[in-house]
């Protein structure tokens, strides 16, 4: 299996505070399954924000470090992108990692809400030929008051990403609820474990993906592996075909305006 989202990278965020414990994470992700992972610090506004420069050179001192220790598995560079208005202009400068170098781009949302110029920098990135793909989604209020929001974003090429935690029910009942429902409606592409330390239960992927077959089925969990691997190689992900989340009862709550 392949994680897309992990901070495993060693002393640069909130994740892994040193090279023991990045490697310790590594060991537990190589006994749950994961054969590759993508290592992505947070890129903030204000706070770390390492140049795809830099975090190539992180990634490969410390995969240097992973070989010296026998474990088996490959770390890729990237980034968590905190969204910003502007953010457009700081990739068409270089500036942004992306995952594995690819064009797929990995954005944060924050929590509370859903930022107005949300779509306005989907539509500047797909413009430039890269692909967002959206951060636990599921975790955001916005969107848990409205799943509909990533049933319009979807249809026009965002991809979403759920935390394996997050179906577990480790963020709570609205957070695995949101999730289960961005499942059952095939708006999500990708299950990540966005790991930030060891033994935490959301951090296994196998697990994750059971909880996604017992919701959705066995070709979803299939179409997830398949779509990580795809990503890292720069291809195109399987097509999916999502559907708008209709409350049970209800007509009312979609968002489905003009396209963007």
């Amino acid at each position: 299996m392949i994680d897309i989202h992990s901070h495993i990278l060693p002393g640069i965020d909130d994740g892994a505070r040193d090279v023991a414990e990045g490697l310790e994470m590594a060991r537990e992700l190589v006994n749950w399954g994961v054969k590759k992972v993508i290592a992505t610090p947070h890129f903030l506004e204000n706070g770390p924000r390492l140049t795809p420069e830099e975090t190539r050179e992180k990634v490969g001192e410390f995969q240097e470090r992973i070989v010296s220790e026998k474990i088996n598995l490959e770390v890729l560079p990237g980034a968590e992108v905190f969204i910003t208005a502007d953010l457009g202009k700081k990739v068409d400068n270089g500036e942004v990692p992306t995952l594995n170098g690819t064009r797929y781009i990995l954005l944060e949302l924050p929590l509370e809400k859903v930022p107005a110029f949300a779509e306005h920098v989907f539509f500047d990135l797909k413009v430039m030929g890269y692909i967002p793909v959206l951060a636990h989604p599921e975790r955001n209020i916005g969107i848990q008051k409205n799943p509909n929001f990533l049933y319009r974003w979807t249809k026009y090429g965002v991809r979403v990403q759920i935390n394996s935690g997050s179906i577990m029910g480790v963020f709570g009942r609205k957070a695995r609820k949101t999730a289960k429902i961005i499942l059952r409606n095939r708006l999500g592409h990708f299950l990540a474990t966005d790991a930030h330390s060891r033994g935490k239960k959301g951090n296994c992927l196998v697990r994750g993906m059971e909880a996604v077959r017992r919701t959705a089925g066995k070709p979803l969990t299939r179409e997830f592996k398949e779509n990580s691997r795809m990503l890292v190689e720069n291809r195109e992900l399987l097509p999916s075909e999502p559907t708008p989340f209709v409350p049970s009862g209800k007509l009312t709550g979609l968002i489905l305006g003009k396209k963007f």
